[in-house]
């Protein structure tokens, strides 16, 4: 990564918006999928980081399976790809520790959105080894194979609000448990102040609606659903309320739009995958709208803990092609006490889903108690749950953890180190232990 790194500042072509790619936070801007980076350098300094793995319940495998990385030639090359897991798989193995419970509480985090794939099509020798196997579960951001290009699609039960129905032929692999992760939202974390002012002042924010896209790496029909947020100007109350837009922009204005608006619109992408939109919304303190009918079950994070529904705005695929009028009215007509409502939650739950803040260790809280209650020892595996044609309901919580305290109780312990893997990442390796 060090070589690449350098290659890249030395070509500049990084530095283009439309290829705003980098993962280095000091140096302006970030990844959309260099989540397992900012997670795993964040949990080198978080307070329940123990440096006796007797006493931890929990153990994190930072080792990425994303063949990009590799070298185009060379003992590093994609080539040896199946090697170099091979070899961290063994390396993984001959600590005692993963013996005791054959690895059931041993977590790959990645940065890839289809881990499955990429393992199945460059170590399949690897993968065969790791579906007969009760342990090493993954994290990942978004967990699109659950989906496999739209081959199974969620299917709202008619008459049920919260019921759906995995409707296809090809079912989810049997892989043991997988588990969605936020992405990393599209701005320079060091540049980022608190966005949540009281709910006064943000109801003065010149926008109502907020949609800036690309279809360029978008299959058909995402890009349907996308160009249906140009007509949004033509059927608002008032067009001078909406700003939305079909090409890349300056990372400045991207951000200044999502600052500026009250409702911000998360459009399914491509084979119906997350959006990082949905963050960038969540970072900047503007209510995410929603379009994705497969987001609740595949790519929402913590549904045991979330509700998202406290502070998003879900719209079916199908309502948004066919009544975007409808929708719009909905949103212009929100009362001013459920608006306020939805502002209050989204400030509770952004310290969850945002990396790269003081408060972000809530964020590494919330994943570790996930992970104790989706996934470990006697979980059920990810075909089982989600069977195809067996209507399904959304996981709720009983009972939403609010990050804000979990942030501030977690602050109170890690004290001055809190941020010290975001701003010296070198410095951060002193507490790995």
């Amino acid at each position: 990564m060090e070589l690449q790194e350098n290659a890249i500042h030395e070509r500049r072509r990084w530095m283009m918006p439309q290829l705003d790619l980098r993962y280095n936070s000091s140096i302006g801007t970030v990844h959309e999928f260099a989540a397992s980076k900012y997670f795993v350098r964040m949990m080198m300094t978080h307070p329940w980081r123990t440096r006796d793995p007797s006493l931890a319940e929990i153990f994190i495998i930072p080792a990425d399976v994303e063949p990009v990385y590799l070298e185009a030639s060379g003992p590093c090359s994609a080539q040896h790809y199946q090697q170099h897991l091979w070899a961290s798989l063994d390396a993984v193995f001959e600590k005692p520790y993963v013996r005791v419970r054959q690895g059931a509480d041993h977590f790959w985090m990645m940065s890839s959105n289809d881990p499955e794939r990429m393992i199945e099509k460059h170590a399949p020798a690897l993968a065969e080894h790791l579906r007969s196997l009760n342990h090493l579960h993954f994290m990942s951001v978004g967990v699109i194979e659950l989906f496999p290009l739209r081959s199974l699609m969620a299917l709202p039960v008619v008459g049920e609000r919260d019921s759906f129905v995995l409707n296809g032929t090809r079912r989810k692999r049997a892989w043991r448990c997988s588990m969605p992760v936020p992405f990393v939202h599209s701005f320079p974390f060091s540049n980022q102040g608190s966005a949540f002012v009281s709910f006064q002042v943000w109801m003065r924010r010149k926008f109502l609606f907020y949609h800036q896209f690309s279809g360029f790496y978008q299959d058909d029909y995402s890009r349907l659903l996308r160009v249906q947020a140009l007509k949004i100007p033509s059927v608002a109350r008032s067009s001078d309320s909406v700003w939305v837009g079909d090409r890349f922009v300056e990372s400045e204005e991207l951000a200044r739009g999502f600052r500026s608006s009250r409702f911000c619109f998360a459009i399914a992408g491509r084979r119906g995958g997350p959006t990082r939109k949905f963050y960038d919304a969540v970072a900047n303190a503007c209510i995410p709208v929603v379009v994705s009918d497969q987001w609740p079950f595949s790519f929402a994070p913590f549904p045991h803990h979330v509700r998202h529904e406290d502070y998003a705005v879900f719209i079916p695929e199908e309502r948004w092609l066919k009544d975007l009028t409808g929708v719009i009215r909905q949103l212009e007509g929100m009362p001013l006490r459920e608006l306020a409502a939805r502002y209050r939650a989204l400030r509770e739950v952004a310290p969850l889903l945002v990396y790269d803040r003081p408060d972000s260790h809530a964020l590494g809280a919330v994943l570790l108690w996930e992970l104790q209650k989706n996934c470990g020892a006697g979980a059920p595996r990810d075909e089982q749950r989600y069977p195809v044609d067996v209507p399904l309901s959304r996981p709720k919580p009983n009972k939403p953890v609010n990050g804000t305290a979990v942030a501030a109780h977690l602050l109170s312990q890690s004290g001055p180190h809190a941020l010290v893997w975001r701003k010296d990442p070198k410095l951060a390796m002193r507490y790995v232990g």
